[in-house]
């Protein structure tokens, strides 16, 4: 697989969800994001689902590995910032930059703020681990 670069990174609130606290640590989820109408429709985009409970500016690092299980050799590390507009489930996708081969493996190891990181494995064209749904 090519280097993974961010290309795009798109939030979309989901629902509306109150809690206390800023960032839900033990609701970061990884998925896959496919919707029509984005750039996302046709090209890989291994993604995240954060809640958190109100308008704040996130800092997330991003670790692309070449193996499942954050395992294998780092391709890429990429950091940044996220504002996100209000309280609720958020999906933060990204675009890998070159076209992977169908059904290899990759993983994302993504950290948020003080959480503890969280693995994503991730199969080239197909929808694991799962769409990007809010869960409740």
């Amino acid at each position: 697989m090519k280097k993974f670069s961010l290309l795009l990174m798109i939030s979309l609130a989901l629902s509306t969800v109150v809690f206390a606290g800023g960032v839900d640590c033990e609701r970061i989820v990884p998925c896959k994001f496919r919707r029509p109408g984005t750039p996302c429709a046709e090209r890989e985009c291994p993604a995240f689902i954060i809640l958190v409970s109100q308008e704040m500016t996130i800092q997330v690092n991003v670790e692309h590995f070449d193996q499942p299980l954050c395992d294998g050799n780092l391709q890429s590390e990429d950091q940044f910032a996220i504002d996100l507009k209000g309280p609720g489930f958020w999906i933060v996708p990204f675009l890998l930059g070159d076209s992977c081969a169908p059904a290899v493996p990759y993983s994302l190891r993504y950290t948020v703020d003080d959480c503890d990181p969280v693995c994503g494995t991730y199969y080239c064209g197909l929808p694991n681990p799962g769409d990007c749904e809010p869960t409740d």
